[in-house]
């Protein structure tokens, strides 16, 4: 029996630094916990990257689909992107919907 699930984990560039986006999925296939690291950052910005990684994790497990967290959080600009990844949250509403 085999007892591991998939997980991804994403290494994606932006001009403020790099991020760790990583999406647990059940055996369905479907996202259950996600969790975003900034780097080696211990300041704010990465403190507001984890809490976003824990509130998409709450509300996917309370059934709300991933299609929601991904049309909500797509096109949010960071004034400091030129990089083909607008934002920390664009790339999560990009890669999410990658697990299906």
């Amino acid at each position: 029996m085999n007892d591991l699930l998939p997980s991804k984990t994403y290494k994606i560039v932006f001009a403020c630094g790099t991020i760790y986006l990583t999406i647990d999925s059940d055996e369905n296939k479907n996202p259950f916990r996600i969790i975003i690291r900034k780097g080696k950052c211990g300041n704010c910005e990465g403190c507001l990257l984890q809490a976003i990684g824990r509130l998409a994790t709450i509300i996917i497990q309370e059934g709300i689909p991933p299609e929601r967290i991904s049309h909500t959080l797509k096109g949010i600009v960071c004034g400091k992107s030129a990089y083909p990844n607008k934002s920390c949250v664009d790339s999560l509403s990009t890669k999410i919907m990658e697990k299906k």
